[in-house]
């Protein structure tokens, strides 16, 4: 690759993550969510490479991927570093606690890898999709268990959006569409996503 494609990739990459942040902010995790598979159709609509089941396996799951777990991990970052007090205020947590801060470089590790996804796959997507999910699944038992011990209902702690839609489902969904794009033959595809 050349310094110029290099640049012109990462300027590409960082309009992505402008906009994703403009979206996730505005809408909210649940339309920001539900709009991941809208993405992945039109890219298939306008997709010129044939439809077969690795292909459209594997568009689904670089968004996810990419789009879930990339830009939603730097915004997760953004949110427990910059809005860290009034992230802290939603989860009902004490503000403060320098634990956001090595939860928001959790975040920024996993938004890095998450963003790389999109040009590095074999190993990575795999590696991206049980790290990521592992930590969300963690983090619905935390907050369930924090429902229940300390009667914490607090819209990040027990709403829908973070401890369903987020914790739950985004990881069942991408480890779902990873274990079909990985048993799928890989003569039923014809060359990468872009």
């Amino acid at each position: 690759m050349t310094p110029k494609e290099f640049f012109k990739r990462l300027h590409f990459a960082s309009s992505l993550i402008g906009i994703c942040f403009m979206l996730r902010w505005l809408l909210g995790t649940t339309i920001f969510i539900t709009l991941i598979p809208v993405a992945a159709a039109v890219h298939l609509y306008i997709d010129k490479e044939p439809r077969s089941r690795k292909r459209i396996l594997e568009i689904f799951l670089l968004y996810f991927l990419v789009v879930g777990y990339g830009f939603g991990s730097l915004w997760g970052f953004v949110g427990h570093t910059v809005l860290a007090d009034h992230v802290a205020k939603s989860i009902g947590w004490a503000t403060g606690s320098p634990f956001q801060t090595e939860l928001a470089f959790y975040h920024l590790g996993f938004g890095i890898v998450g963003i790389l996804a999109y040009w590095y796959r074999d190993g990575l997507w795999l590696a991206l999709a049980l790290g990521k999910s592992v930590f969300l699944y963690g983090a619905a038992y935390v907050h369930i268990r924090d429902i229940f011990q300390n009667q914490n209902h607090s819209p990040l702690n027990a709403g829908f959006e973070i401890l369903y839609l987020n914790d739950l489902i985004l990881p069942t969904v991408i480890l779902g569409l990873l274990t079909a794009y990985m048993l799928t033959p890989p003569q039923s595809t014809q060359g990468k996503a872009g």
